[in-house]
């Protein structure tokens, strides 16, 4: 069985993923605690280191098949102050340190498209560089899930790097549309959330 990191996990959505394409998630890493809870309670037999990115060794993972992971995308947001590389959010060199130390034969980084935007190109490029070396990336592409069977608009920025081979993604016109409502039940799941509710003012 193809094996996997998912880092940055939060409640595990990447791992769902990854799972439904048939990889075992054996490593998760996240520091926030409710969204390690949660991911716990999802994945119960993935090791989850619940710490900062910047205090694992990811040695002793060295052979997984894939690292895949979205690093915090509040510095390259456009809802936000997009300070790139100044902001101490900023977990890319996390992400590109724990492919170098995993050496696995592929890894797939997915973030907001505000990433590859002109204020940030040069650093995207600075930052992956040292993969270069081992891995053939892809140019950043900007998907919408929505495109891929995902019953919602939601764009990120894609890249894939591989050692055997080169990708190419998938063609989103041969993939159905799904209708939001057609996922969606009238009858409510779970317990009701008091939270408060911040509607968007641009909902996809």
């Amino acid at each position: 069985m193809l094996t996997a990191i998912d880092l940055f996990c939060g409640a595990g959505g990447l791992s769902l993923g990854l799972e439904q394409a048939g990889f075992k998630t054996v490593l998760a890493v996240d520091r926030n605690e409710d969204a390690c809870a949660t991911y716990s309670a999802a994945f119960p037999h993935t090791k989850l280191l619940c710490t900062d990115a910047h205090s694992v060794n990811y040695q002793p993972w060295r052979g997984v098949d894939l690292v895949a992971g979205g690093p915090p995308c509040q510095p390259f947001s456009t809802g936000g102050h997009q300070r790139g590389r100044e902001d101490n959010r900023d977990l890319l060199p996390e992400f590109v340190r724990a492919v170098l130390e995993v050496r696995p034969r592929t890894f797939i980084i997915e973030n907001v498209p505000g990433l590859a935007s002109p204020g940030h190109r040069e650093y995207l490029r600075e930052v992956l560089e040292p993969l270069r070396a081992f891995f053939t990336l892809t140019e950043p592409t900007v998907i919408n899930a929505a495109n891929f069977g995902v019953p919602q608009n939601r764009k990120r920025l894609v890249i894939v790097g591989t050692r055997d081979g080169k990708f190419t993604v998938p063609d989103a016109e041969k993939c159905e549309r799904i209708p939001a409502g057609s996922v969606i039940s009238k009858i409510p799941i779970g317990t009701a959330n008091t939270s408060k509710v911040v509607y968007a003012k641009n909902p996809d």
